[in-house]
């Protein structure tokens, strides 16, 4: 457990349909300043998120943010 990945999927319909596994590293047990971002996940209406964790670490969530517009279809 030295080097965590953190593993998302989403779902853009309220978890009927899910994305492919995205995967990135946390960094070393250990480092505090390391940083997660999942980007380009594309458009829904209904999001859904499942988040896991590669090894048996720690993990303290501080935050989440999403950036997007208000559009029409």
């Amino acid at each position: 457990g030295t080097d965590p990945i953190a593993m998302l999927r989403y779902s853009v319909d309220g978890g009927v349909g899910w994305s492919s596994e995205m995967q990135e590293d946390i960094g070393q047990i250990g480092d505090r300043t390391a940083q997660v971002r999942f980007r380009r996940m594309g458009l829904g209406h209904d999001w859904a998120f499942e988040l896991g964790i590669s090894d048996p670490v720690d993990v303290v969530i501080h935050g989440a943010w999403a950036r997007g517009r208000l559009g029409r279809r």
